[in-house]
């Protein structure tokens, strides 16, 4: 897993977090149908934003 986190202060009170991770994971997902089987390789990239104050 690969993370990235910045936090920007936007003023003395208020601030925004923005997180970043990529998972890789060797993951692969079957699926099987009447008409073909497939797979899927999984490697989700995961963003959050968060706005935050401090009292």
């Amino acid at each position: 897993m690969v993370q990235t986190v910045f936090d920007l202060l936007l003023n003395e009170d208020w601030f925004v977090n923005v997180d970043v991770k990529y998972i890789d994971k060797n993951v692969i997902a079957k699926m099987e149908s009447v008409r073909a089987d497939t797979e899927v390789a999984i490697n989700p990239l995961i963003f959050s934003i968060c706005i935050g104050r401090e009292f």
